[in-house]
């Protein structure tokens, strides 16, 4: 029987004053089967010179290879090979297609009550259904008022799907744009409404007088007109007011602003009417003498 030697060759190492790996180590005069290099930091063994001495700079730090994109760096060149795929390449997790519509999902069975109607999240203020919990969670966000997500470029803050069409605004980007006019937008639904200027559609229906609107918005502004709700408060004092656009007029009582200025003797008043009704001193218009006589 004929009994392999196995030889380990212990490899030192150094760094000249350039930081170039230097090797010492003693080899024998013939090479032996089975030979292998053995680091002397970790024990690990290499079956080649070259193996372990780029193994070597994991323990010296040097990482001579630089990634172009982002600037980092490895020290070997197949983690640089791996690292550059995050920059061609996206890593996803896996995602299961639906055996309904075809779609894939990471999280299928969350989609899947979506096909089966099923809304196992609701919210206790509005009784309205969710099929995830996320959902829910951004929906009260509606009751609460809260908007997390601040915009970089002008500080306002949103809703995380608000923010996302709010930025497109300071990008300028209107993706959206109508067939009939040209007019863009930045967000799908924007474009939805506006089509309806053009098909005269109206499908919100007030209850009360039947008067129909384009918008949910101006139909819920329009109720108000038919009740004794004044929403809108004053911080300043006990008065409410049933719009915004009044409470606006207001506050001037309190901070003293008056932005309309007639252009004749420079008088300045807190709302526009006032204004109109000044200007008629100047002019010497009377609208409503003819109705004063009438009445006398």
């Amino acid at each position: 029987w004929r009994t392999e030697q196995k030889t380990t060759f212990r490899l030192g190492w150094s760094e000249d004053q350039e930081g170039v790996l230097q090797t010492s180590a003693e080899q024998p005069e013939k090479p032996q089967e089975n030979e292998s290099f053995e680091c002397e930091q970790c024990g690990k063994t290499f079956p080649k010179m070259f193996s372990l001495l780029r193994h070597k700079r994991v323990h010296s730090g040097i990482k001579q290879h630089c990634c172009e994109k982002c600037g980092k760096k490895f020290s070997q060149l197949r983690a640089l090979e791996t690292h550059l795929r995050k920059h061609t390449q996206k890593f996803d997790k896996k995602k299961f297609p639906c055996a309904t519509c075809g779609k894939s999902f990471k999280d299928l069975a969350a989609h899947e009550r979506v096909h089966a109607d099923v809304r196992p999240f609701t919210c206790e203020i509005c009784g309205q259904g969710f099929t995830v919990k996320g959902s829910l969670y951004m929906h009260q966000r509606v009751h609460t008022g809260e908007k997390p997500y601040t915009c970089d470029t002008c500080g306002k803050s949103f809703s995380l799907i608000d923010l996302a069409a709010h930025e497109l605004v300071h990008a300028d980007v209107k993706p959206f744009t109508c067939e009939i006019c040209g007019q863009g937008f930045t967000i799908k639904r924007s474009l939805y409404m506006h089509q309806r200027v053009h098909t005269g559609e109206k499908p919100y229906r007030c209850d009360t007088c039947g008067k129909c609107f384009s918008l949910i918005g101006t139909l819920n502004y329009h109720k108000r007109i038919h009740s004794n709700d004044r929403p809108i408060k004053c911080s300043h004092c006990n008065k409410s007011f049933k719009y915004h656009k009044l409470l606006k007029h207001h506050l001037r009582v309190h901070t003293g602003e008056r932005p309309h200025t007639c252009d004749i003797c420079g008088k300045s008043f807190a709302l526009s009417g006032t204004l109109k009704r000044h200007i008629l001193i100047h002019t010497g218009d009377k609208p409503y003498g003819i109705l004063l006589l009438l009445l006398s």
